[in-house]
């Protein structure tokens, strides 16, 4: 059953434009919170692995439980989508596909709703659920937090060497 209308406007305020600063907000409350003897090793061990890390190039972060999550239906129900399909169209489970999203910007966050076990993809095509990954520019994935959910999402760099 869909989601009140007031329900999901405050969900997706607080995901889109806010989303951004809830990264900050907790890179602040973890810095003031620790002694900076401790605080400033671990965020700098954090950045280090933000900029040289393998993750966002091999999805090793995307998590099933985030995916699985029952509260995108909000989102769902916010960002109807239809999934368009040649007439016949039969996928086979052996045979590496590219899928184009249309529109999207330069925040990707409904591209991300594919991603999610809810999506009606998942629906037609099951064996497609931990082989699908989302492509982020790598500017989003270095944004601390924000990072972090596109690859429990399973969204992987849009780099030329990642998708070879």
């Amino acid at each position: 059953r869909p989601t009140s209308l007031p329900f999901q406007i405050l969900v997706m305020s607080s995901w889109s434009g806010l989303m951004f600063l809830y990264g900050g907000f907790i890179l602040y409350a973890l810095h003031s919170s620790l002694p900076v003897w401790l605080s400033v090793p671990l965020l700098g061990a954090y950045f280090v692995h933000i900029i040289f890390g393998r993750a966002r190039h091999t999805a090793s972060l995307e998590a099933n439980w985030f995916k699985d999550w029952s509260g995108w239906r909000v989102c769902m129900d916010w960002f109807p989508m239809v999934v368009a399909f040649e007439p016949g169209c039969e996928l086979k489970p052996d045979t590496p596909y590219i899928f184009g999203y249309h529109p999207h910007g330069i925040f990707v966050f409904t591209m991300a709703l594919w991603m999610f076990h809810l999506s009606p993809v998942f629906k037609r095509f099951p064996f497609l659920k931990g082989r699908m990954h989302g492509l982020a520019a790598t500017v989003i994935l270095m944004i601390p937090y924000v990072r972090e959910l596109f690859l429990m999402a399973g969204h992987i760099d849009a780099s030329k060497a990642t998708v070879e």
